[in-house]
């Protein structure tokens, strides 16, 4: 896997296919994997735990569904900054849902999507060296749409992750 990630930052072909996409960033190295955007680069970095993707009809953009427990990597440069995520869920139906996020085993933060609005939060990073971190979402209360809509649907459903990208608060020299 690390292989794929080194020759996918250097290929040149592949960084134009991803420049046009407005919340994909390039760090100063050309690295494009220090951000995930459903339905660009989710199927490189997600690993298990994740639902198919999905379309917003509201506004027009791809998302991914987790379930109880859903993992991905990001391969960040070194320093301390913070993980942005786009995230919403399915509220309206399940009331407030509730997760946290770890990297490397450990807690990022917690937190609480109480309606079904995008929005943007937050969780800082410790200070670490330039590689691949493995991250899990982890929700406490999964929403199984059958218990609401009576569909057939017993899958888990937790976070809809539009995005998650990495912002650099200063490098280590």
């Amino acid at each position: 896997m690390k292989a794929l990630f080194s020759f996918l930052t250097k290929t040149p072909q592949t960084r134009v296919s991803f420049i046009a996409v407005n919340s994909l960033k390039l760090d100063e190295s050309g690295n494009l994997f220090c951000a995930l955007v459903a339905g660009v680069n989710d199927h490189l970095l997600c690993g298990r735990g994740w639902h198919e993707r999905a379309l917003d009809g509201r506004f027009g953009f791809l998302y991914r569904p987790t379930g109880r427990e859903a993992e991905f990597a990001l391969n960040l440069p070194a320093g301390t900054g913070e993980i942005t995520a786009l995230i919403c869920a399915s509220a309206t139906l399940c009331g407030v849902l509730r997760g946290e996020l770890f990297c490397e085993k450990k807690s990022l933060g917690e937190f609480a999507l109480d309606s079904e609005n995008w929005v943007l939060r937050r969780f800082p990073l410790p200070p670490a060296p330039a590689g691949l971190r493995r991250f899990c979402w982890i929700i406490k209360n999964p929403f199984i749409p059958n218990d609401y809509l009576r569909n057939g649907d017993f899958r888990e459903m937790g976070v809809h992750v539009a995005s998650v990208r990495f912002d650099s608060s200063k490098k280590e020299k």
